[in-house]
């Protein structure tokens, strides 16, 4: 999976998944990779959750457009995307 970085001034942490292989953290600029890596491991199973809900809805607007049909488009969104926004307890500010 292609993890994408973006250090900002803000207070949590934010996880964003925009496919099945992309995942994009926005992050406070004073928070270290290790921790960065320790969120992604405690939210393993969200990700993991959610990673597949976008392979099924990739699946299925595929077979849609394949079969021609046409009300997989109304229903499926286009661009996916999932986020979830972690406060940072451990920190001090």
């Amino acid at each position: 999976m292609d993890i994408e970085i973006i250090r900002t001034n803000r207070k949590t942490i934010g996880l964003q998944l925009q496919s099945s292989e992309k995942l994009i953290i926005r992050a406070p600029k004073r928070v270290s990779r290790k921790d960065i890596d320790a969120v992604i491991e405690n939210n393993r199973k969200w990700i993991e959750k959610h990673i597949e809900i976008f392979r099924m809805e990739e699946k299925e607007r595929a077979e849609a457009e394949e079969n021609g049909s046409m009300k997989w488009a109304a229903i499926l969104p286009c661009p996916y995307s999932y986020s979830r926004d972690l406060r940072l307890r451990a920190y001090r500010c």
